[in-house]
């Protein structure tokens, strides 16, 4: 229980430190590069999520393989599956790379219709971007390799430095009133550093000398089972999340991104540490410990946990959230959030509460669930927002992420019935060695 509680508090403490450190830092870079500068910073930003999620969806099928692995007892098989698994990172990373280097001027022209003074720092901070992309694509093997082994604080440990040291140099930069190329450049400079160190530290985990690529067909179509559908659904759950930005930036202009950004970075943490704290489920469950009985009692545990934990906070948000945009930023942008900062804070809730149906799914197979769920909320949402957007602003931008966040929280139905089940649990598995 105690390794629980401080995994799960590593976790709360991985997802905590950057968006607190976003929270000191936004002011910094707003108040001294500007509005529009900001929202381009927001903008790169959330292409970067994107790219790095589509190129590491199969994280979770490298936690879910090795931790089987481990309760197995088998290293061979452990370091087959981290090499084929950084393979497949790789292919996705430099393929990504490949597309956003090729659209980059383009991608460049559209974002700033309305700041064509900002079109040169665009085109090269998405250069930079696309970088940053293939090194968290190669960062996202060490990282899920290290949470397989339930190794929490090691996982944490480098890329928790790296991350608030790349919020500090963009205070710095922000300060001596430097470009954003400058932020974003120095961002794809630390996270390499960064994940250099982390493949150190999986080297000496899996005691080689070094982690390697490797193509083995049996363990690449054994990843590719699970992670195909775990794949699909980060890269959609991420685009749902983050295109509404993309949207806006493209309609109203970097401003308008500002505000919205500003408003959904506050509610972002119902969802991240509920996430962060009870992602420990994942590699727990998935390596097949407990029975019918105990797994159903934990569940139900982490489920009230999750729920009374997003509670509390959507609660402390609806009644200080204004407040806390007037002094983190300004009356006029917390005038401009009122009627997105609700709807933001209640689709965030509903997606934060099914953390946990989401993440016991996934240990027990059930990877092509979760997608579907997600595939569906989110391109309804997605279909719902040109029209919003046009119909009612930002307001009805923040009200067409509602789809998303309820289909979150339908989980819980196909979760009983897996709870439910008379071959639960599932203690069969394929052999790939």
């Amino acid at each position: 229980m105690k390794r629980h509680l401080a995994n799960a508090a590593y976790g709360v403490i991985d997802y905590l430190a950057f968006p607190l450190g976003m929270l000191i830092v936004a002011p910094v870079v707003l108040h001294r590069l500007g509005a529009a500068s900001y929202g381009l910073w927001t903008l790169v930003t959330s292409v970067v999520t994107i790219g790095s999620v589509a190129a590491s969806g199969f994280g979770d099928a490298n936690i879910q393989r090795v931790s089987r692995w481990l309760e197995q007892d088998d290293p061979v098989a452990i370091r087959r599956t981290v090499r084929n698994s950084l393979s497949i990172h790789l292919v996705l990373g430099c393929l990504l790379t490949s597309i956003l280097l090729a659209f980059a001027g383009t991608a460049a022209a559209r974002f700033t219709l309305v700041t064509p003074e900002l079109n040169h720092q665009c085109f090269l901070s998405l250069c930079f971007a696309a970088l940053i992309i293939l090194v968290r694509a190669l960062e996202t093997v060490c990282v899920s390799t290290q949470r397989a082994f339930l190794r929490y604080s090691a996982s944490i440990r480098t890329s928790l430095c790296a991350r608030v040291l790349t919020l500090v140099v963009a205070a710095f930069l922000s300060i001596l009133h430097a470009s954003i190329v400058s932020i974003v450049a120095a961002t794809a400079l630390i996270t390499a550093i960064g994940t250099a160190l982390q493949f150190y530290e999986l080297a000496k985990l899996m005691r080689v000398r070094w982690v390697a690529p490797a193509f083995h067909p049996d363990v690449l179509k054994d990843l590719f089972k699970f992670g195909i559908y775990s794949w699909l659904q980060a890269v959609s759950a991420v685009i749902f999340v983050q295109i509404d930005r993309i949207f806006l930036g493209t309609h109203l202009g970097m401003q308008a991104v500002a505000a919205y950004a500003l408003c959904l970075q506050l509610t972002q943490p119902l969802y991240g540490i509920a996430a962060a704290g009870l992602h420990f489920l994942f590699p727990y469950f998935a390596s097949g410990a407990g029975t019918r009985h105990s797994q159903g009692r934990q569940v139900l545990i982490a489920t009230l946990c999750n729920v009374v934990l997003v509670t509390i906070g959507a609660a402390i948000l609806v009644t200080f959230g204004l407040p806390l945009l007037r002094i983190w930023a300004s009356s006029a942008i917390a005038e401009a959030s009122a009627g997105v900062l609700p709807l933001a804070i209640i689709s965030t809730a509903f997606a934060g509460m099914g953390v946990t149906a989401t993440y016991t799914l996934l240990a027990h197979d059930h990877s092509r669930t979760v997608m579907l769920f997600n595939v569906i909320g989110g391109t309804i949402s997605v279909c719902m927002m040109p029209y919003m957007l046009s119909r009612f602003g930002i307001v009805g931008l923040a009200a067409a992420r509602l789809p998303y966040g309820v289909a979150n929280l339908l989980l819980y139905l196909p979760l009983f019935s897996v709870l439910t089940a008379r071959d639960f649990p599932v203690t069969a598995y394929e052999e790939v060695r």
